[in-house]
């Protein structure tokens, strides 16, 4: 019985610190996200990002890969089939530069990079995530050509650059 009254108290809790999201956003810990349907190029998906609030406060995601909501999208994103997804970074105007779109840098040596990424290439200049067989819960960073045609991600509340 207690374990019970556990489990309603800790759903409740959670609710309460879940965000509360205009459609067609999603909640997803305390954030809200669009999970396309559709493949658009990466400066397209942008473009279908910020049409999705009248504030023009959403974009391509970005988040903290150490970040709770980041194995929060992984689950998600992986319950809907996706192998690749855009999401907010580039290094388009800045080669060898990557930032999100809100301007904060992205660390080149960190192990979220997937091997021999990013590649030192002017052609591939807009940031997927992609599945790792070998983690099976987890996805890496790839560089990609801005015009290939991914699924992509939108988060609420960007203020990008």
């Amino acid at each position: 019985m207690a374990v019970t009254y556990l489990a309603v108290l800790l759903s409740l809790l959670a609710t309460a610190f879940s965000a509360v999201c205009p459609e067609p956003f999603e909640a997803v810990g305390d954030q809200c996200y669009y999970f396309s349907t559709s493949e658009l190029e990466w400066q397209e998906a942008r473009d279908f990002c910020k049409t999705l609030s009248a504030e023009n406060t959403s974009d391509l995601a970005v988040f903290d890969l150490a970040c709770e909501d980041y194995r929060r999208i992984f689950l998600h994103v992986a319950n809907q089939g996706y192998l690749y997804f855009w999401i907010g970074g580039s290094d388009l105007g800045h080669e060898g530069y990557w930032t999100w779109i809100d301007g904060r840098p992205i660390d080149l040596t960190a192990s979220y990079w997937d091997a021999a990424e990013p590649e030192a290439s002017m052609d591939y200049n807009c940031l997927v995530m992609s599945p790792q067989t070998e983690y099976i819960s987890r996805w890496r960073l790839r560089d990609n050509g801005c015009n290939s045609v991914r699924y992509f991600v939108c988060q609420l509340g960007i203020n990008a650059n």
